[in-house]
């Protein structure tokens, strides 16, 4: 079987050194062993790429070396150059619990792909892998979670999906308490071990943020650089901080369009206006129709309802934060009903291993897993993306207290930040660059979540990445991509709608 996979290999990229060229693990019956998949795998690379897709097969539960196997779809796309730079680049996507693969539809993105292989992986649990634990009914039952008047009514609801899911997955042997950030660190060093990889050059985004730092910090040999864009780091406390960090993005917005001379003239006073309809909203809510949820027809929204109508994570959001603010503040229930309508419905995360992650390792150290209900933070927004009596339900062990604390390494990492980013702020950037001796902070000004992939925009995080990739330090910057961050200006905000 190894000559065989050498063959495919050879067919596939070539007679010259690359990212797969490994003879001596992946036998017939080895754990871990790479599958090479041409036929039924399920993204299509485009055929401007050589690539390599199949499946790493590794056990589900590590501490068991005869026990179940579980398959994580891998693609290698291989440098468009013809012989790929040391360093290939991994990529590791957010969520938890959204897949990768997407990145392998479309390489020509990704600018290392001239000089580099480059490494699409998808994480255990997610979309795709084998199994997925996607949970489509815990998706489904968290419909309006966010709006008080449907929270009691969805809580429930998705303490009995989550029941019904772990039932499903445990009948058909999946240990769902084998999924955790720590245990897809060690699936990555298998998939470096078994493609014969001696280091990677980690591109991660949001959540796989953390993931990276969890290869930092347990495999620190085999990381050549690592990009962090939007950083997640393990000792954040995600469900006591996202409501104040949602608020602080939104006194960006009131800053910078109070300092805007357009912008201030159609939105005066927009601060004061805006959080006085969210006080006056808590004795009078703005009422507004909705298509059946829970048995309703119409929602009341309170101050905390409203609060979670603006968001300020993409370019687009940003530049209509001032007339949405305007919109709430002026009770326009024809903007308000559009907005609801669009944040209720089901996401497509691999809920099962949200849950798995989220339960074992952020929630569990959280002050809110402690608290019967949330702070008084934006009215009593909900900081906590899953509340406590949902995690009892999923019920998994807590990870050890090592996996939230700050990671040290003294590997090249570049970290990105968006200014506006509500979900993982640039403070985190700069608490997970504490303790990283060999980093670089850069925030982008009037951006949100993941300027990487701001793939509309000017390209400044990306160049920036991109260089860095190459380098692999930052001895040497781009000028050009330096300059086309120091030059943006500030959001473009909408100043009315037709």
């Amino acid at each position: 079987m190894a000559r065989l996979f050498f063959a495919v290999l050879l067919a596939v990229f070539g007679c010259y050194p690359a990212v797969g060229q490994s003879t001596g693990s992946s036998s017939e019956g080895q754990v871990p062993r790479f599958e090479p998949d041409s036929i039924d795998f399920p993204v299509a690379v485009p055929s401007a790429f050589r690539a390599l897709t199949g499946y790493l097969v590794v056990y589900e539960d590590r501490a068991v070396q005869d026990g179940p196997t579980i398959r994580l779809p891998v693609v290698v796309l291989h440098a468009k150059n013809g012989h790929g730079a040391p360093g290939p680049v991994l990529y590791l996507a957010g969520g938890p619990g959204s897949s990768a693969l997407n990145a392998a539809a479309y390489p020509g993105a990704y600018p290392w792909t001239v000089e580099r292989d480059f490494v699409v992986f998808g994480q255990r649990g997610t979309g795709y892998a084998q199994p997925a634990l996607r949970c489509p009914e815990f998706g489904a039952a968290r419909a309006g979670n966010q709006f008080s008047v449907l929270a009691e009514a969805s809580i429930a609801a998705q303490r009995a999906a989550a029941a019904d899911c772990k039932a499903k997955l445990n009948a058909q042997g999946v240990d769902h308490a084998a999924y955790s950030t720590a245990v897809s660190a060690a699936d990555i060093e298998d998939l470096r071990s078994v493609l014969g990889v001696d280091q990677w050059t980690l591109y991660s985004i949001s959540y796989g943020t953390r993931l990276a730092l969890a290869v930092l910090r347990d495999y620190p040999g085999t990381v050549r650089a690592s990009i962090l864009d939007s950083v997640l780091p393990p000792q954040a406390r995600y469900d006591d901080e996202s409501a104040a960090n949602l608020e602080q993005a939104l006194e960006l917005v009131f800053r910078d369009c109070a300092a805007s001379l357009s912008c201030n003239a159609a939105y005066p006073e927009l601060r004061s206006r805006f959080y006085a309809a969210l006080k006056a909203a808590e004795e009078f809510p703005v009422i507004v129709p909705i298509d059946e949820t829970a048995g309703l027809t119409t929602i009341a929204l309170r101050g905390a309802d409203l609060a979670t109508l603006v968001s300020t994570s993409s370019p687009t959001a940003i530049a209509e934060a001032p007339w949405l603010l305007d919109s709430i503040a002026r009770r326009d229930t024809s903007v308000i009903q559009g907005l609801v309508s669009e944040s209720i419905g089901p996401s497509s995360f691999a809920w099962g291993m949200r849950l798995s992650v989220w339960c074992s390792e952020l929630l569990p150290y959280s002050d809110r897993s402690q608290a019967a209900s949330p702070g008084s933070t934006l009215f009593g927004l909900e900081s906590a993306v899953v509340v406590p009596s949902i995690c009892d339900e999923w019920a998994v062990p807590v990870r050890p207290q090592r996996e939230v604390a700050p990671v040290e390494s003294s590997v090249p990492v570049l970290l990105i930040a968006g200014q506006y980013d509500p979900a993982t702020p640039p403070k985190w950037a700069r608490q997970a660059a504490a303790t990283l001796s060999n980093s670089r902070v850069v925030e982008v000004r009037a951006a949100g979540h993941t300027p990487t992939q701001d793939w509309g925009g000017d390209g400044c995080a990306m160049r920036i990445a991109a260089h860095f990739v190459s380098a692999g330090d930052h001895a040497t910057l781009d000028t050009d991509a330096e300059q086309c961050l120091k030059d943006r200006s500030g959001p473009a905000f909408i100043l009315e709608y037709d």
